[in-house]
C-alpha cells in the first residue's frame, strides 16, 4: 500500500488572525513494505502530517492518495456557496483499516474491562463472528510479542494492572487486529523503560521484517529510529528539508544538530573517534557493528606490522 501526499498544506485556524501553518505544500511518498522515520524539532508538523494519512484531517489544500485513491476528491462542491464537498466519506472508513494510527501514549486509548475485549473492539465494529474475532485477538497479541500462554492469562486482565510497556503493546495490538497494511507511530517508545521499550522496537522490528507491514515512526529517540527504519524523513517549519536513507540522514551531524535535533549515540561516538584520527567508519548506527569495528581497529594498532599506517 502506498500514501502519497501532493503539495499539502495544513492550517489551523485558518481564515483568522491566530491561523498556523502545521504543514506547508509537503509532497512525500511511501511506498509498500517500507520502513519510515519521521523527524524535526518541536512543532515542525510532523504528528498533523500523519495524522493526514488515513484522513483523521483533512488538508486546507493539496492531495492525499492511499494506492492512488484521492482521500478527499469532493463528491458535493457547491460553487454557489464556494464550499469543497464532503469527499470521500464513504471510502474513508476502508482507508482507516487499512492505514493504522497509533497515537503518542497509546495507552491512552484504552479503555475495556478486559485486555481481550480491548484488542477485540475493533473486530467486532467490522461485525466479524466470534471465532474470527478470537482468531485475530490472539494474532495480533502474539504479533506484538505476547506468547501464546502469556497472551491467554493477560486476556482476562484489566489492561489497566499491565506495566507500561505491556499496556502500549496491547494498545498496538488493538490496531493490528485490524489487520493494516500500514502501521503509523507516533513516538512509540515516549515515556516507556528500558524493559518496555526493547520489547515493543523488538515487536515492530519483527512485524515489518516477518509479515512486510509498512511502518511510520514518528520520533524524537534516533536511536529507535535507526533500529526500526530505513527512511528518515526531517520536517522543519512544516516542509521537508531531508529525505534519504537513514545513515545518511544521520551523517549529516551539524545539519541535524542546527535544526536542535540530535543523532544516534553510535553515530557521535564514530564520528568523535573519526575526528581524532582513528581510521574507523562513521556510517554505522548498530551497537554491535561499531564494537566491532573499534576492536577492529584496536587489534591493528596493537599489531606490529601496521605501525606507521
Amino acid at each position: 500500500m502506498s500514501i502519497e501526499t501532493i503539495a499539502l498544506t495544513h492550517t489551523y485556524m485558518a481564515g483568522t488572525s491566530r491561523a498556523v501553518v502545521a504543514v506547508d505544500e509537503v509532497s512525500l511518498r511511501i511506498g509498500d513494505r517500507e520502513s519510515v522515520g519521521i523527524i524535526g524539532p518541536t512543532g515542525s508538523g510532523k504528528s498533523t502530517l500523519v495524522q493526514h494519512f488515513n484522513g483523521l484531517l483533512r488538508p486546507t489544500s493539496g492531495r492525499v492518495l492511499v494506492d492512488g485513491l484521492d482521500l478527499w476528491e469532493t463528491d458535493r462542491d457547491d460553487p454557489a456557496r464556494g464550499r469543497r464537498g464532503r469527499g470521500r466519506r464513504s471510502e474513508l472508513r476502508s482507508i482507516r483499516q487499512k492505514v493504522g494510527l497509533v497515537f503518542q501514549f497509546a495507552e491512552h486509548q484504552l479503555f475495556e474491562e478486559t485486555v481481550f475485549d480491548d484488542v477485540a473492539f475493533g473486530p467486532r465494529n467490522l461485525g466479524l463472528d466470534e471465532s474470527e474475532v478470537r482468531e485475530r485477538v490472539a494474532g495480533a497479541l502474539a504479533a506484538v510479542g505476547f506468547d501464546p500462554e502469556e497472551a491467554k492469562a493477560l486476556g482476562q486482565r484489566s489492561p489497566f494492572t499491565l506495566s507500561g510497556g505491556q499496556m502500549r503493546r496491547v494498545a498496538v495490538a488493538g490496531v493490528l487486529a485490524m489487520r493494516p497494511a500500514t502501521l503509523v507511530l507516533d513516538e512509540p517508545t515516549a515515556g516507556l523503560d528500558p524493559r518496555g521499550r526493547v520489547g515493543l522496537l523488538d515487536a515492530l522490528t519483527r512485524l515489518h521484517r516477518e509479515t512486510g507491514l509498512t511502518l511510520v515512526v514518528v520520533s524524537h529517540n534516533m536511536e529507535d529510529l535507526a533500529r526500526l527504519v530505513d527512511r528518515v524523513v526531517v520536517l522543519d517549519r512544516g516542509r521537508v528539508v531531508e529525505d534519504d536513507g537513514v545513515r545518511e540522514v544521520f551523517s549529516q551531524t551539524e545539519r541535524l544538530r542546527a535544526l536542535g535535533l540530535d543523532v544516534p549515540p553510535v553515530v557521535s561516538l564514530m564520528q568523535a573517534l573519526a575526528g581524532r584520527g582513528a581510521p574507523v567508519r562513521t556510517g554505522l548506527l548498530d551497537a554491535a557493528e561499531a564494537a566491532e569495528e573499534i576492536s577492529r581497529w584496536l587489534a591493528s594498532r596493537a599489531d606490529p606490522r601496521t605501525e606507521g599506517r
